[in-house]
């Protein structure tokens, strides 16, 4: 599927792709960055807290 996206965001003219993954799944993130050329960038970071 992620190739199937990446080909038609070539395709569409996309400047860049951006993914999200859990940074302890270690098997996905070895997929994107070797295989996808994914490169790590900083992320965003978000707290939650339930109030009820």
């Amino acid at each position: 599927m992620k190739r199937l996206t990446i080909r038609l965001a070539v395709r569409e003219g996309a400047a860049y792709l951006r993914t999200h993954n859990d940074s302890q799944n270690g098997p996905m993130l070895n997929i994107n960055r070797d295989k996808l050329g994914y490169k790590p960038v900083p992320g965003y970071y978000r707290m939650v807290k339930d109030l009820t």
